[in-house]
């Protein structure tokens, strides 16, 4: 039991919040602009707090001002949220007071909140993947330009060290103007990618338990550092499954067979 519970309807701009008292009395609710969060948790909100928001895409920043005020702070399961508590109308308002009241009545569906050190890593892994895409999609514009032409390199690798040489020194004379110089851009945007990818690399920081985990995780056969960061990064915390199985329904490897009547859906 804790002395008051605040819900946090939270938006891009500002925020609806409801204080609410141990017996569900309501004790300030107020529209705030966000960047004024900080003012309101220090003057209004006390210690013995705790705070609910759910999990929207700008939760991080309201949750690490919360951790360093209110006793506790939960987020809560959108999807799970909806089947509890669904409603004919519904306002920030009303939004705001249901996450408290739900708290107040430890009815509250949770998720997972990751750590800030998780989430870094995850933000860095994920760029790194959004890196990696563009670059193999300059490399396929490359292959396409050259079988415009039905020229080949007869190498394994194309943009190894021997493969940009005979790219560069022979492949691209032979093409028109305008594909050489969409060429030599794709090649000028492949080499400022691949600094940017070691950059990212250079910039990942692990904190001692993900260092551990990301040694168990390399020394599986085909589980190299990029996978290993990876799959620490998105499951963070593994004490969180309560069974392998459910870690493996989380990650999506478990079949699923839905039936009904004489339909049969499987995925």
């Amino acid at each position: 039991m804790y002395s008051f519970y605040l819900g946090l309807d939270l938006h891009l701009k500002k925020t609806y919040a409801v204080l609410l008292d141990a017996q569900g009395d309501t004790r300030d609710e107020r529209h705030i602009a966000n960047e004024e969060l900080p003012t309101y948790l220090h003057e209004v909100v006390p210690p013995k707090t705790y705070a609910v928001l759910e999990a929207t895409r700008n939760w991080p920043f309201v949750y690490d001002l919360l951790i360093g005020h209110v006793d506790r702070v939960e987020l809560a399961h959108p999807k799970e949220l909806k089947a509890i508590s669904s409603a004919a109308v519904k306002t920030d308002r009303i939004d705001a007071r249901v996450l408290a009241q739900l708290a107040r009545l430890n009815y509250l569906p949770i998720a997972y909140a990751a750590p800030a050190t998780t989430r870094d890593l995850r933000l860095l892994m994920r760029h790194r993947s959004q890196l990696v895409w563009a670059r193999t999609r300059a490399k396929n514009r490359i292959h396409a330009l050259l079988a415009m032409y039905n020229l080949d390199a007869a190498v394994t690798d194309l943009f190894g060290t021997r493969g940009r040489e005979i790219l560069e020194q022979e492949l691209c004379p032979q093409l028109r103007p305008a594909a050489r110089k969409g060429l030599e851009n794709h090649l000028g945007f492949i080499d400022a990618l691949n600094a940017q990818i070691a950059a990212t690399e250079a910039a990942i920081e692990l904190t001692p338990e993900q260092r551990q985990a990301v040694h168990l995780l390399t020394s599986m056969p085909g589980v190299g550092k990029t996978i290993a960061h990876t799959i620490v990064a998105e499951i963070g915390e593994i004490q969180r499954f309560h069974s392998p199985k459910a870690l493996c329904n989380w990650a999506g490897l478990t079949p699923r067979v839905r039936q009904s009547a004489a339909i049969t859906q499987h995925g």
